[in-house]
């Protein structure tokens, strides 16, 4: 048991330190882009309207994960207890899960992630062609998405901007940095698809 607790806390502490090295990786090209590269500060420069602050635009953004998550843990509970035996396929799937260690369930857990980041996302998309221009927990926290000249995006924009979202969010090590350093405080699924995220 301490063995396997061992290769547990030193697979997390490698993993902690390559995604340390990335960031600090990223903010030092970050700075250096900002100092010496004219087209990259015209990317990021700011255009005079109120831009909410990462902390709020990552409470957002954890809000409707969460809701997402709870309502996808709902169904698939109301999936799989209409099943016949339910009882005896769940025992026999949590038997087979303890003898590898959990790593199944793990692997379905890490897999069902990027299967419902992709329905939020997709979720996203919609929402921002709605009147709302933002996600629920969006709309409750007084943001939304606008084109550079703050009227709503084209389809087009929505598509580009929640399509690029996902590999942002999956390798958000590389972008992490971005949204701190630059007055815009824009992503870069928004400088790409030419959309930014505005307070109301």
């Amino acid at each position: 048991m301490d063995e396997l607790w061992g290769l547990a806390l030193s697979n997390l502490t490698s993993q902690v330190i390559v995604v340390l090295l990335v960031v600090v990786a990223t903010l030092v090209a970050y700075v250096l882009l900002l100092k010496y590269s004219q087209w990259f500060r015209s990317l990021i420069k700011k255009k005079g309207y109120k831009v909410p602050g990462p902390s709020k635009r990552l409470l957002a953004f954890c809000l409707d994960y969460l809701a997402l998550n709870i309502l996808a843990t709902f169904a698939l509970l109301i999936f799989v207890f209409t099943l016949p035996d339910a009882k005896v396929q769940l025992n026999t799937y949590l038997k087979e899960a303890l003898a590898d260690d959990w790593y199944l369930l793990k692997y379905d857990f890490n897999y069902s992630q990027y299967v419902l980041l992709a329905v939020y996302c997709f979720y996203s998309m919609v929402a921002e062609l709605s009147s709302w221009r933002g996600t629920l927990a969006m709309n409750r926290t007084d943001m939304m998405v606008v084109n550079l000249k703050g009227e709503k995006p084209k389809p087009v924009q929505l598509f580009t901007r929640n399509l690029l979202k996902y590999g942002v969010i999956v390798y958000w090590p590389f972008f992490i940095g971005f949204i701190f350093l630059n007055p815009g405080r824009r992503w870069m699924h928004e400088i790409i698809s030419k959309t930014k995220t505005i307070e109301v």
